[in-house]
């Protein structure tokens, strides 16, 4: 729950599984925490993507009814950016902040952000746009971005393992530049930073926020590679088959 970009309280929940079971009860309990009534809110943000498919379903399914309910507008935010966010700049330079969410087989959702002294009034400045993109064709983006902008400094935060950690510092040995890898709480989305993020962001109505999968669902590839069809949008038998 946010008050302009001041994070009254939030829950942040680690749960592969429950999304269903624990949304509502979690939306009563920050209600509560906060002294408001579900009638008080006047904006709703909502994590739009990437991430897993069931989970972004939920949480966007949820926003959509409660915006239609209480007449109020909302706001889909990039779970990448949600995590850029995380990080606070050390010194007074800018510095580039990689957020990844593991897309299997050594493949990253994947987006770069700026940030600096001034952000906290701005948001995370968008430096490469949310992809979905092989480890090693990103780090070689890295360096592009480095050779561009001058960081001397460049954090990781999100979804990787520590063998994802040993190739991004190898590859990366050369650059001479400072590197961070998240701590837990900061490879973690925050619901306050999604909150924060919408004050810049532009609100929409409620049958205007889609989700932002960034790839096809597994059964999306299947049935293409089966019927040829271009996407599910072309071919009704998908639905008449599931």
């Amino acid at each position: 729950m946010n008050n302009g970009i001041e994070t009254l309280a939030e829950r942040n929940i680690v749960d592969q599984r429950n999304h269903s079971v624990n949304i509502i009860p979690t939306i009563e309990a920050v209600l509560a925490q906060s002294n408001l009534k579900l009638t008080e809110i006047e904006q709703i943000a909502v994590a739009a993507g990437p991430g897993s498919y069931t989970g972004l379903r939920i949480g966007i399914t949820t926003a959509k009814v409660m915006g239609e309910r209480l007449g109020v507008k909302l706001v889909g935010v990039s779970t990448l950016a949600a995590l850029a966010a995380n990080m606070t700049p050390a010194g007074t330079k800018a510095e580039l902040t990689v957020a990844l969410l593991d897309a299997r087989n050594d493949n990253f959702f994947a987006g770069a952000y700026r940030l600096d002294s001034a952000s906290k009034s701005s948001g995370p400045a968008v430096v490469l746009s949310d992809a979905h993109v092989a480890l090693e064709h990103l780090l070689e983006l890295v360096q592009e971005m480095l050779r561009q902008y001058n960081f001397t400094r460049v954090n990781f935060v999100g979804d990787f393992t520590p063998e994802h950690a040993a190739k991004i510092k190898d590859q990366l040995l050369s650059t001479d530049v400072e590197l961070h890898f998240g701590t837990d709480q900061e490879n973690l989305v925050h619901a306050g930073q999604i909150g924060w993020i919408a004050e810049f962001s532009t609100p929409v109505s409620p049958a205007e926020l889609l989700p932002r999968y960034l790839r096809k669902t597994q059964a999306e590839v299947e049935w293409e590679n089966r019927t040829g069809a271009k996407s599910l949008k072309d071919d009704s038998k998908y639905v008449e088959e599931v």
